[in-house]
């Protein structure tokens, strides 16, 4: 199931449960720090090049998540989307989706996650 399915199942329930008093939240987290790079396979290593950058340029802890989450639950929220590099791609593609699909392709055609990311260059 692709998070465009959890977030689609999400908001069903949210607005199924409403009437009887139970809260749905789908909570979207981007990289923070954590031992998932320990499990980490792929057959592309790049993949892997690519997640290592993000975690090791992550400030955010799991306990800064964790903590983000239980505050967002508590006052029922829908969306706990808790870094602000997540909040802001979820606001563009959700007020603009042609632009953003259109600004992500130009950055990738251009190279400009390679330079100003530090994301490894594809082969």
């Amino acid at each position: 199931m692709t998070y465009t399915a959890v977030i689609s199942f999400s908001e069903t329930l949210n607005v199924e449960l409403n009437p009887k008093n139970i809260g749905v939240s789908v909570v979207a987290p981007t990289f923070f720090k954590t031992n998932l790079m320990d499990q980490f396979t792929s057959p592309d290593p790049r993949q892997r090049e690519l997640a290592q950058v993000f975690f090791d340029k992550s400030k955010v802890t799991s306990e800064d998540v964790a903590r983000h989450v239980i505050r967002a639950v508590r006052r029922n929220k829908l969306y706990v989307i808790t870094q602000t590099d997540g909040k802001f791609s979820w606001f563009c593609k959700r007020m603009t989706p042609e632009i953003y699909f259109k600004v992500l392709g130009w950055i990738y055609k251009h190279g400009l996650g390679e330079r100003y990311l530090g994301m490894p260059k594809a082969a």
